[in-house]
């Protein structure tokens, strides 16, 4: 998937995270429920969404590939998906991330 910045904040020059506007963004949902990422989600989102690895992104947050993981497993729970490609999708539809 090419180069995706976040609608969120900025990229910071190509390196180090994002930085991040808000610290928590917001799905709207059913019946008054929404889905929310943590500004780590998102920055995790970010980074997955540009084609980095678990590792590579973990190298840029300064965190573990695991908890890269256990991030995008978050990510896909809270926007009902199942794979990276559909994360990325919806996250575009909302605004999130621009292409």
């Amino acid at each position: 998937m090419g180069a995706a910045s976040t609608a969120l904040g900025a990229d910071s020059g190509g390196s180090g995270s994002p930085e991040t506007v808000c610290s928590a963004v917001r799905m709207p949902g059913g019946e008054g429920k929404s889905a929310m990422l943590t500004e780590v989600e998102g920055q995790v989102l970010d980074w997955l969404a540009r084609g980095y690895t678990h590792e590579q992104a973990a190298r840029m947050l300064q965190m573990t590939p695991d908890r890269v993981q256990a991030c995008e497993r978050g990510i896909y729970e809270k926007l009902r998906v199942q794979s990276r490609g559909d994360a990325v999708r919806e996250a575009m539809r909302w605004g999130w991330l621009v292409a």
